[in-house]
């Protein structure tokens, strides 16, 4: 559990790594339906409440996304949560 306020590190690897013949077939990854590219990540973690903005590096070819985001405050967080309601509604 992160507080808020809190720092989230993190480096994970990209879909584009994960398609290689390389990471399939000498390492251990995830099922095809989970991976992702860097924007999709990034935007799943604002959508859960980590704020990331441009704290993020693309490294190695695009094989890795690496940054730093913070845990949003209560009150940003549920004002980020009713804007989202309000766009699903008005789409």
């Amino acid at each position: 559990m992160l507080r808020p306020g809190g720092l989230f590190l993190f480096e994970e690897v990209t879909r584009q790594a994960l398609s290689r013949w390389f990471y399939r077939t000498l390492l251990e990854h995830p099922p095809q339906e989970n991976w992702f590219n860097p924007k999709e990540f990034i935007a799943e973690l604002e959508h859960q409440g980590i704020e990331v903005g441009t704290n993020t590096i693309e490294w190695f070819f695009g094989d890795f996304v690496v940054g730093a985001g913070r845990r949003a405050v209560a009150s940003q967080r549920l004002q980020t949560n009713t804007l989202d309601q309000i766009e699903e509604k008005s789409l």
